[in-house]
Order: C-alpha cells, then structure tokens, then sequence
C-alpha cells in the first residue's frame, strides 16, 4: 500500500491543483521530501507565512478555484493569521495544511505544541483536524468543498506529522462539484421587476460575487437597459466594467457615512453580491431612504437581509439570477420606460464625464504646484501600463489616481486588493502572475502596506517572474491621517500632529531593500524622472520595482 503523504498528493493532482505555497518546516517534511516526484505541483517558496497564503489568495481569485497553502505549526498559523482573515472576509478558497507534533507527543506538550483548530478557528471558515490515517483524503475533499462552496473561504486542514507516514489504501475518489442553482421564482422576480420598471432613482451596488460568476456583462447590460447608476462596495475582484459609462466609482470601505447619504437617493436599489454596512465604520442610520425598495442577489445567504431588511432577497448562483432579471426586464419594458431610462442613462454618462473633467482640473492645478503630486505621477506611470497588463493593486489613498490614468477595461484584468490585512497587495499580484502566466503583472502598493511584506521580492526574484512592482511611497500612513482628520471632526477637534504615522527617521530606501532581494529597481520623484525610470525598468526581463515617491499632503 502507498504511504499517506503519495494518496494526499495523489488526491491533489486529481482535483487539478497546481501549486503548494509554502513555507517549510519540520512537522511537513513528509510533504516537502515527496513534491519532487509529483511534477504537476509546483512548489513556490515564500520567506513569511503571509506571503504564502497573500499569494493564495491572488492565485485563487484570478483562476477562481482553491489554492493550496502550507505552513508549519502552530507559529506558522500564528504568524499568517491575518492574512487569513483577509481570505475569510473576502470569501477568498485556500485550503491551508499546517502540520502539528505527533499525538503520540501530545502529552509531553513540548516545543511549538499547540491546539491548531483553536488558533485558526476564528479566521477561517471551518477546521478540518486528521487524526486517522485512513481517513485523510476523506477530510482533505471535506476541507476543499467546504472552501469551494459559497460563501467560499479558507479552511484549515490540520494533520499531524505521523499520520502522513502510514501506509494507507490507495484512494482515487474526488471531490464533489456543487452547482448553485440560479432559478428564482418566477412571481418574485416579476415584483422586482415591477418595481425597477416605475423607479425613478434606481441604482446598483455590486460587490465579489459578480466577479465570481462572471456577471460583469450582465450587470452593465442590466444597467443600460434600467438607467442605473452602477457602485462597486466591498470589492477583491473587478465586479464592473470599469470603463462603463454608467460605472461611476467604488465607494469607500472606510466610513460609511458618505455611502449611506449617496445610496439613500434611490428609490430602487439592487444589491448584488455585496455587503451592506460593511464599512470600518458604518453609517448607523440606514442605507435605505424611507419607503424605497431594497433588491438582494447574492450566493451568501448571510449576507441577505444581515444588517437591513430587504424587501426581495435572492439566494442563488449570481449570473443566472440576473440573467433572469434582465430577460424579464427586457420582455416588460414599456416605451415610457425606455423613454425615461435612456434620459437617466445620458445624464449619468455626463455625470461620469464631468466628474472626470472637474478632477482633472483641480488635480492638474494643485499638481503644477507639488512637484509629486500623485496624480502627475501615476500619469506618467500610466504611459507605460499597457491594455493587457494584470493591475494588482493595494495603493490605499493613491487609488483614485490609479483608477483615473491607468486602462482598466478588462475586469479580468484588475484586482483591487482591499486592505483588511495590510500586505495583501504585493504576494497577491505574485499569485496573479502565477495563475496568468502570460500577462505583465503590475502590483501597486502603498509604502505602509510594502512594508509588512517586503518578503514578496525574493520570491517573485527566485521565480523570474515578469512583473513591475510600484511603491505608491508618501512616506506615511496618509490614511490614517485622514482618518484622523475625520475623528476630529466628528468630535470637534482641530487639525494638529499626526502621531506616530510618518515612516521617516530614516525613511525607508525601497531601491536598496528591492536590489537586496534580487529586484531591479529605480525611484522617481517627478513625472520627467518616472518616464526615466520605467524606460529604463520596462525592457528588462524579471521582476523589477519602481519607488514612486509621491506626495503625502492631505489636500489634494
């Protein structure tokens, strides 16, 4: 009979698993010594657990399947918790195998003994914990469906070192593929669709389950054939086409104060596959204008009716609700009401336009002032983005200008990572290229949000993987000023210092940190030194890094 760790390696293979993110250690030696006889599984080698599970996460987003991640004990599951809650509130699939002390050591409790369930518990999605060898690749299909189905998340897969050494009967069985089915009620969906049709002032909300399914298109479709404004909320993946006239931005996950304001003009708002309330801190007054209609459609039954009642909840496979959606709008619909949804449609493409225009005057302005200014700076960065380049992004308060210059018309080819963790940016853009092999990888990432993995460099250098990374570097934690700015206000308080949220004394030389790890790298200051710089960085082969040094002040 086999051993243990070929029929888990067996199981992977045949449930097309491509890679293991790792990084090694003792109670996983089983694993590490037989990878080399398995060659359609790569292992990617990562300097910090957070790196591992960060570029999971980025793999399982772009190919929209689980990704496999090892990491060792207990300090290792310590050390990569909060990436893990990063996957589990984005509703990210990665399966993590830790492995743990023998049982038969149990009762010693010596060196990096600890209860794995209890430490990840919390940040995960569920726990699966082997402790007969005969039922490992039982639990290892538990563990992956449970992360495969909505609402996905990480599932910690714990085995103890020994039970990987057995013999154990070989096992050719595979995972159950849950289809969500997307058919609701034909009554139901004519009742929302009654109310679309006489809505003055409908809008759209649409957040990851979209990106999911792939309902980009039908979203945009939906909205043209309503007049609907279109906001993204709560977004790891592009849930919109971005370049959509009637696309208007997504709102902030911060304070949800200005959120609930602009959602509260509808009369008809449609939820899809977001949260609602989800901010850091929400708007605890309400998100629905008194007498309007609230529309869910998600695959997360938790998330329907969670923190306000709606009027009609959908539970099904996102695509095919609105699909359905939109048939029936489109067999319903009156001339009157195309008469009124295109007037709506033509003032929200001016809308979009106009606010385009008014950005790019007071930017343009303040920017001939500051010689950094970061929108003058990614301008000139964007002259070197290209249609086909994969944006993976944590750029924090510099996103506007990223969104503003760079082209992002292909929603499979951006990725805004959110920041619950900060990190995720950079070992997601890894994992992006990893899954997209083709395609040049941009990862954009504030300087803050760098610094918590700088270790994401050696692995992308160790891999030669082609890739721009770009530190959107103010030298500070500009976000948490500004929401500094807001507390204070919110209080009555004044502008003053901004305690412990500059990264100076010394500050941080990206160029001298990326070249240690084996990344070419350059720093720009003006517009006239980034095009320098990306002239030089773009017909390099490998990873390559770009230290934007951009502005930090807080009145753009």
């Amino acid at each position: 009979m086999p051993l243990a760790i070929d029929v888990l390696l067996g199981q992977l293979v045949r449930n097309g698993f491509t890679a293991v993110f790792g990084n090694p250690g003792t109670f996983e030696q089983a694993l590490l010594d037989r990878l080399d006889r398995y060659p359609q599984l790569r292992y990617v080698l990562c300097l910090h657990e957070s790196v591992a599970i960060g570029i999971g996460i980025g793999y399982a987003r772009v190919l929209k399947r689980p990704a496999f991640i090892q990491l060792h004990g207990s300090v290792g599951l310590g050390n990569g918790v909060g990436m893990l809650l990063e996957a589990k509130q984005s509703k990210t699939p990665v399966v993590v195998y830790v492995g743990e002390n023998s049982q038969y050591d149990e009762a010693f409790q010596g060196f990096l003994a600890s209860d794995l369930p209890q430490i990840g518990g919390p940040v995960c999605k569920a726990t699966v914990r082997v402790t007969v060898p005969d039922q490992l690749t039982r639990q290892l299909r538990r563990a992956i469906q449970i992360a495969m189905t909505p609402p996905f998340g990480p599932v910690l897969f714990a085995v103890p070192m020994e039970v990987l050494e057995y013999q154990i009967a070989a096992d050719d069985a595979h995972v159950t593929d849950i289809c969500l089915s997307g058919g609701a009620a034909v009554e139901n969906v004519a009742r929302a669709v009654d109310w679309m049709l006489s809505a003055e002032r409908p809008m759209i909300v649409v957040g990851d389950a979209v990106a999911w399914t792939g309902a980009q298109s039908i979203v945009r479709d939906l909205s043209h054939l309503v007049g609907a404004p279109v906001y993204g909320l709560g977004w790891t993946m592009c849930d919109a086409i971005y370049d959509d006239p009637l696309f208007q931005e997504p709102l902030t996950h911060a304070v949800g104060m200005g959120n609930a304001k602009l959602l509260r003009e509808a009369d008809v708002l449609l939820v899809i596959g977001s949260p609602l309330a989800w901010e850091v801190i929400p708007d605890r007054d309400g998100y629905v204008a008194l007498g309007a209609k609230l529309l869910q459609i998600d695959s997360d039954p938790n998330e329907l009716g969670r923190n306000f009642p709606a009027d009609l909840a959908f539970y099904g496979e996102v695509r095919q609700v609105l699909a359905q959606f939109l048939h029936t709008i489109q067999h319903a619909a009156t001339a009157d009401f195309i008469n009124r949804a295109t007037l709506r449609r033509d003032t929200l493409r001016e809308r979009r336009l106009a606010r385009r225009r008014d950005l790019e005057v007071r930017w343009g302005v303040a920017a001939k002032a500051t010689k950094n200014h970061p929108f003058a700076m990614f301008a000139a960065l964007a002259e070197f983005i290209r249609c086909d380049d994969l944006v993976f992004e944590e750029a924090m308060t510099a996103q506007p200008f990223l969104r503003h210059t760079f082209p992002l018309s292909d929603p499979e080819l951006y990725y805004p990572a959110l920041s619950r963790c900060l990190g995720a940016g950079w070992p997601g853009a890894v994992g992006a290229a990893l899954a997209n092999p083709g395609a040049r990888v941009v990862a954009v990432s504030s300087d803050g949000a760098a610094m918590y993995v700088p270790q994401t460099l050696w692995t992308a250098a160790h891999l030669d993987l082609n890739m721009l990374f770009v530190v959107a570097n103010n030298f500070s934690y500009r976000v948490l000023k500004l929401n500094l700015n807001e507390f204070r206000n919110r209080i009555g308080g004044h502008r003053g210092d901004y305690p412990f949220m500059d990264l100076t004394r010394p500050s941080i030389n990206f160029v001298h940190l990326a070249s240690s790890m084996g990344v070419k790298a350059l720093a720009a200051t003006t517009p006239d030194e980034v095009r320098s710089a990306m002239t030089r960085l773009t017909p390099e082969k490998g990873p390559r890094l770009l230290d934007l040094q951009i502005s930090g002040e807080l009145d753009y």
